[in-house]
């Protein structure tokens, strides 16, 4: 092998200084599902999803960021962590789970189909769903007409 040779690793520098989202694209702010083809466009809802696991959640196996990226990958999320349960770091456990997410989706999913996701959670963790459903694009552009 030469001394002059360039290291191993130099061959990953161009792919480690590209910015984060397009490095690593699954964990993109915004997820979009793709519309099935077929008769016609699916009838879209809003989600509104609250979720607080049980602070004793990781000893489940369970982590709860997990459920949040299935949630994600439905349709379109917004997703707002809470920290307000978060407690100061003297008192702080870090066996436990303090955090709740709120998480604003758009799907043409079925609302079980987003109740899935918390199959494994829901005896143990506060979920509240509130579903809307969205108007149509046509609707929409004749409202603002």
């Amino acid at each position: 092998m030469s001394l002059t040779a360039p290291p191993p690793w130099s061959r990953l520098a161009p792919k480690l200084s590209k910015p984060w989202p397009s490095f690593c694209p699954t964990k993109s702010a915004k997820f979009q599902r793709p519309r099935k083809t077929g008769d016609g466009p699916s009838q879209r809802q809003r989600h509104k999803i609250f979720f607080k696991p049980h602070p004793q959640v990781f000893f489940s196996g369970t982590d709860p960021v997990n459920v949040v990226d299935e949630l994600r990958a439905l349709g379109e999320a917004a997703v707002t962590a809470r920290v307000d349960g978060v407690p100061t770091l003297e008192s702080l456990n870090p066996e436990q789970c303090y955090l709740a997410w709120e998480v604003n989706l758009l799907s043409a999913l079925p609302l079980a189909k987003i109740k899935e996701v918390f199959l494994f959670v829901e005896d143990e963790s506060e979920i509240r769903i509130e579903s809307h459903l969205e108007p149509a694009s046509s609707e929409a552009g004749e409202a603002v007409r």
